[in-house]
């Protein structure tokens, strides 16, 4: 193999040096941000647990009001789908 006379081997200047330690406090910053951004976000479950903790109790005459109103819903529903001669009849 032959040697060229016309080669000069690279010499760093030393800027891509400081590029990398920038580079490598970046990405500190960035671990130390995906870190705290981990802390900070919720499982389903615990976001779930803190809003049944908010929710308003639910008294038991509006329970019974709201299973009402369930009720009467789904039996519109089913009418709808009864020709008119069943419900002349009365057949439910």
């Amino acid at each position: 193999m032959e040697e060229k006379d016309d080669y000069v081997e690279y010499e760093s200047d030393g800027s891509s040096e400081d590029t990398s330690a920038q580079g490598k406090s970046s990405a500190l910053e960035e671990e130390l941000e995906k870190s705290k951004q981990a802390e900070a976000k919720q499982s389903l479950l615990v976001k779930a647990s803190q809003l049944k903790r908010k929710a308003p109790e639910i008294s038991p005459t509006e329970l019974i009001v709201r299973q009402e109103k369930e009720i009467i819903e789904h039996l519109s529903d089913r009418k709808t789908l009864m020709s008119v001669r069943e419900l002349a009849k009365g057949i439910t």
